[in-house]
């Protein structure tokens, strides 16, 4: 499984693949940082979860950062 946050741009800001995601029902915690350690602006943004196999899955939601 893979997540990725995206801009509205579509730029990556973060990711979870360094992270080991076990199979089923789980939970993320983002940092509101970006991939250099930087906080993130408030804005929307895109989150992508990919599950690959026999029937590959994605998914894409809306996050809305406000501080």
């Amino acid at each position: 499984m893979s997540v990725d946050v995206f801009t509205t741009a579509f730029r990556r800001v973060a990711d979870f693949s360094e992270q080991r995601v076990p199979e089923g029902k789980t939970t993320l915690q983002w940092d509101l940082k970006d991939k250099y350690g930087n906080p993130v602006s408030n804005g929307l943004y895109y989150l992508r979860v990919q599950v690959k196999g026999a029937q590959s899955v994605t998914r894409v939601f809306k996050i809305l950062v406000i501080r």
